[in-house]
């Protein structure tokens, strides 16, 4: 049993060698030794068998589930000061004296049922007296600070009762000058009400003839609109029978021209015929006197027949003289236009030639030159970030921390930097997410995931969530080959292979990181 279900003087009667035991009734029996008691905590062979040894019984009540009840518990306190604090008739002084009276029968019980002593020493006597007295004056206090509470809780309470009734009062006056007011009004309303229905229905009536008249006044309207409608019928009637009139004679009129075109196209078609035959009789006439005439004239168009012809072969055979002399001068100055035109093509080739060996040499002078500023500013920039991983942590003593916290460094220098030929991307100005040391790190270790993944296990372990969760976001933009691109950054590396290697590397990296 824990000591805490003891009350307060048995313990220290215990510790002071008083054998105390406890039973269902509520006598109380203590038995003073002179030696210490055993600690409750032992063996249970510890404790020993022999009746002459134990002491007489401390009785106390006890609660149905077996356990001690505190004297003065705070349920019993409660219900003390609930059945106390009653909103009744109390009297400050019959609390007090019921207290004083309660607190005087305790003493009275103590001073009726002393303990039991069986040959106390006097020391011991002496001791449980004083255990005693604390134990009543303790007491004194708590009642004297239960009652002051009580006296506190009573003045407030016929604070409340007298402004409740004061509220009583004032709501008790509003309600009698409520049915004054209602009592002196209600005709008055009534009378108001039944002049405002009259003016009302006053209004309704004039509103009503109104309306009648204008209803009146549009049925004389109607009325005229009827009439005249009536007239404009009789009109269409007339001028439909009119227009059946003019159709029958337009049909006749029209059937009367058709007519007429047939028989006119039979005229012509008969007239084109006679024509026909008379031209065609007019022709053979014609080729009848051409052939007379040719037939008249053929001697003398055949002497002039061959005079043409003699005349024509002079001037074939001079024209083929002439053309002769054209076609070998032609192909005289045709052969020098060749000559001319390879000479002046073989000259251009050459000019061409050494052109482009003069350009072909210029662009490699100005390969070399930019692939040496290349590597001098590649070198540079290697060296600066040497410098700086040196001033910055101690690479001597490498940690998996200084690793995170030069990636944070790098990730910020990364996305300011604008990196261009003069100053091209190597991998020691990128933030690798590596716990490698920067001396040993080579683009290689990430041809895998397992270096990328390690180095953000331990950034989760090391970073609080939020930061964390910040850094992936970062690591995720800054490798996104989009990013790389739009920024440009491979074209700054001018050696192919490095320029692979970094596009792996930065792939690999982005995958890595997208998988978290």
């Amino acid at each position: 049993m824990p000591s805490s279900h003891f009350p307060r003087p048995c313990l220290r009667a215990m510790k002071a060698g008083v054998v105390c035991s406890v039973s269902e009734t509520s006598d109380v029996n203590l038995s003073l030794s002179a030696t210490p008691p055993e600690r409750l905590d032992q063996a249970p062979q510890a404790a020993s068998p022999d009746p002459s040894r134990r002491d007489k019984i401390l009785q106390v009540p006890k609660d149905d589930n077996g356990k001690i009840a505190k004297r003065g518990s705070d349920s019993d306190l409660k219900e003390k000061e609930k059945n106390e604090c009653r909103p009744t008739d109390v009297d400050r002084d019959q609390g007090h004296a019921r207290f004083s009276s309660s607190r005087s029968q305790c003493a009275d019980q103590f001073a009726e049922k002393p303990p039991s002593v069986q040959a106390p020493p006097v020391v011991d006597s002496i001791t449980l007296q004083r255990l005693l007295k604390e134990e009543r004056e303790q007491s004194d206090k708590r009642n004297s600070d239960h009652i002051r509470t009580l006296e506190k809780k009573v003045v407030e309470l016929q604070r409340q009762n007298n402004i409740a009734e004061l509220e009583l009062q004032s709501q008790r006056q509003q309600m009698s000058n409520l049915k004054r007011d209602i009592n002196g009004s209600t005709l008055a309303r009534a009378l108001q009400a039944l002049s405002d229905e009259k003016d009302d229905l006053e209004q309704k009536l004039a509103d009503l003839s109104s309306e009648v008249e204008t209803m009146k006044l549009c049925q004389t309207q109607l009325e005229e609109e009827r009439s005249r409608l009536l007239d404009s019928r009789d009109e269409l009637q007339s001028t439909k029978e009119q227009l059946k009139a003019l159709c029958c004679e337009l049909e006749d009129m029209e059937r009367e021209i058709t007519e007429t075109n047939h028989v006119v196209r039979a005229a012509s078609f008969k007239h084109s015929l006679e024509i026909f035959d008379l031209r065609k009789q007019l022709c053979l006439a014609n080729s009848r006197c051409k052939i007379l005439e040719l037939e008249r004239d053929k001697p003398l168009w055949e002497e002039a027949r061959v005079k043409r012809e003699r005349k024509e072969q002079k001037e074939r055979e001079m024209e083929e003289r002439r053309r002769a002399e054209e076609i070998l001068e032609s192909m005289r100055k045709t052969e020098e236009e060749e000559r001319r035109k390879e000479q002046d093509r073989t000259k251009i080739e050459e000019e061409a030639r050494r052109e482009r060996e003069r350009a072909q040499a210029e662009h490699e002078e100005r390969q070399r030159l930019q692939r040496q500023k290349w590597h001098e500013a590649t070198k540079a920039e290697k060296r600066r970030c040497q410098r700086r991983d040196k001033e910055k942590w101690n690479l001597e003593n490498w940690t998996d921390s200084q690793a995170v916290e030069r990636f944070l460094v790098l990730t910020d220098e990364f996305e300011t930097t604008e990196y261009s030929k003069s100053k091209p991307l190597t991998s020691s100005g990128i933030p690798w997410p590596v716990l490698t040391n920067p001396r040993r790190f080579k683009v290689t270790d990430l041809d895998d995931w397992q270096a990328v993944d390690d180095f953000f296990k331990f950034a989760k372990r090391y970073q609080e969530a939020h930061v964390y969760k910040k850094m992936v976001m970062r690591a995720k933009q800054m490798f996104h080959p989009d990013r790389w691109k739009s920024r440009s950054l491979l074209r700054t590396v001018m050696d192919d292979s490095v320029r692979s290697s970094l596009e792996t590397a930065g792939n690999k990296v982005s995958q890595a990181v997208n998988a978290l």
